[in-house]
């Protein structure tokens, strides 16, 4: 009982630490990528269901709304997050073609929002990338410090490998 009243105690000792800190269980990830294609090629690599299966690692599945990308498409994903299945439902909330594409995103345990900025420039592409994952359970608000560093790194990889999924593409035309 002791024991238990102090792990009790020291989570919620570190969870008002935390609290006082500034940490609000937000991470904040981001990134810039140049691939050597226009953004038109690119920009449906972020768009389309099968293309995003290409580069993004741990989806085990899309369901779309149907029809294009537009603005208030939704998609249900389910991932794999590291052995978890987790079910993201996503919303697009901004998009221009070959130039921006936003979503949102909520699940049991987070909320997440993306955003993809697309700059052509000589041929080339930059894709400016930034997210914002807020957690829900005070458990994952607790391991920010763990939780945050092992997101960024997956992003980063899952854009090294759209860089050279891209880039392996013959050029259209």
């Amino acid at each position: 009982m002791l024991r238990t009243r102090n792990s009790l105690g020291l989570a919620l000792g570190a969870g008002l630490a935390l609290t006082m800190a500034g940490c609000d269980g937000t991470a904040r990830p981001a990134g810039s990528v140049t691939i050597e294609r226009p953004a038109a090629e690119i920009f449906p690599m972020l768009t389309e269901a099968e293309r995003r299966r290409e580069w993004v690692a741990g989806i085990i599945a899309i369901k779309e709304g149907g029809g294009p990308p537009r603005v208030g498409a939704k998609a249900v994903e389910t991932l794999d997050m590291g052995g978890q299945r987790v079910t993201v439902h996503a919303e697009v909330t901004a998009l221009e073609p070959a130039k921006l594409l936003a979503v949102k995103g909520t699940s049991e345990g987070f909320e997440m929002a993306f955003r993809y900025r697309l700059e052509e420039f000589g041929g080339k592409t930059r894709v400016d990338w930034d997210a914002e994952f807020q957690f829900k359970p005070l458990l994952a608000k607790l391991m920010m410090g763990v939780i945050a560093p092992d997101i960024q790194t997956k992003l980063e990889a899952d854009f090294v490998r759209l860089k050279g999924i891209a880039e392996r593409k013959k050029p259209a035309g």
